[in-house]
């Protein structure tokens, strides 16, 4: 084994073949937006929908086929709260609602600064990543 087989760092092959993969992506995440600003759909927005439903509490559960977004608020000193709304997916579309999700809040961080998930009680976001359920929400399986 010579030093160049175990060198690292950008002239490597996989430090290539990696590359060559996240260019491919870009390309393909270009396309599909590009098709999808291409397709015009006319949504239809009645003012009963529009005023929307106040939710802090989000319960999701899933089954192999489907995804349940439930949406409750829960008010202080009342022990029972009812849920407002529920949304079902099928998976794919549960995982493009993330990736949505993920990429809109990178955004608004951006323009209007990080979210404090902590109440101000300074836990960083490593702690964060490590919070297996956040909380205010619960999982479950349909």
């Amino acid at each position: 084994m010579t030093l160049n087989s175990v060198r690292r760092g950008p002239e490597s092959a996989n430090f290539a073949y990696v590359k060559a993969r996240l260019l491919r992506a870009d390309e393909t995440t270009q396309k599909r937006r590009k098709v999808m600003s291409e397709k015009k759909i006319d949504l239809e927005l009645d003012e009963a929908t529009a005023q929307g439903h106040y939710a802090n509490l989000a319960i999701i559960s899933h089954s192999a086929s489907e995804f349940v977004l439930d949406f409750a608020a829960v008010m202080p000193g009342l022990p029972k709260a009812k849920i407002k709304s529920r949304i079902v997916l099928g998976p794919e579309h549960a995982k493009r609602l993330l990736l949505s999700l993920q990429d809109n809040v990178t955004r608004y961080e951006s323009a209007v600064g990080r979210i404090d998930l902590h109440g101000g009680q300074g836990l960083s976001d490593e702690t964060t990543d490590e919070m297996a359920i956040p909380i205010g929400f619960c999982h479950g399986e349909a």
